[in-house]
């Protein structure tokens, strides 16, 4: 039996955690490949590359945390870099739109994923509320329920509702700004 050197076993280990996460992500990673490849034929060819790269720096991630914003990341660049590749085999007019229209893919790929950042702060800032100020932004905007339907079931005047309404949504978007500047949202 051969023994192996407490490196070679420590990297080895690794980079079975590292195939082991790459396969629980592997559609995740499929779905980012298709929205970001230049051609569908390229799809398998991004997939491989993100395996690669991933297994080879296997011990430089932390596999407690969750890895999917940093698969999502290698897998637009390795895609970039298939653009990139692909545009040097295109006529320069052709080319140029290709490349347009890669920009714009990803800016929108980019509001998206800042959409979802701010989502989620917001789900985190909106469960800090007080609860009665939390009713009132889930039956109002959530529920559907106008603010007079709202005043009324309260039984509080229409004009102190809206100021409140407008203190909370204060309140919320300082909360969220803090949670995406500084990774906290502690509603004050």
């Amino acid at each position: 039996m051969i023994m192996l050197s407490p490196e070679k076993e420590n990297s080895r280990s690794d980079r079975d955690r590292a195939t082991a996460c790459f396969l629980e992500k592997s559609g995740f990673i499929r779905l980012v490949a298709y929205e970001s490849a230049p051609s569908p034929d390229l799809l398998g060819d991004i997939v491989n590359d993100v395996f690669i790269y991933f297994v080879e720096r296997a011990d430089r991630w932390d596999y407690r945390r969750d890895l999917t914003p940093l698969l999502r990341k290698i897998t637009r660049h390795i895609a970039l870099r298939h653009w990139r590749e692909h545009l040097k085999n295109l006529p320069g007019a052709l080319g140029e739109v290709f490349e347009f229209l890669r920009e714009a893919k990803e800016s929108e790929s980019d509001r998206l994923e800042n959409l979802e950042e701010e989502m989620a702060a917001l789900d985190l800032c909106l469960i800090k509320l007080p609860a009665k100020y939390r009713q009132l932004i889930e039956a109002h905007y959530f529920g559907k329920i106008k603010l007079v339907e709202i005043a009324k079931e309260q039984d509080i005047k229409i004009g102190t509702l809206k100021k409140t309404m407008c203190r909370v949504r204060s309140t919320l978007r300082e909360c969220v700004e803090r949670s995406l500047g500084k990774g906290d949202c502690d509603v004050q």
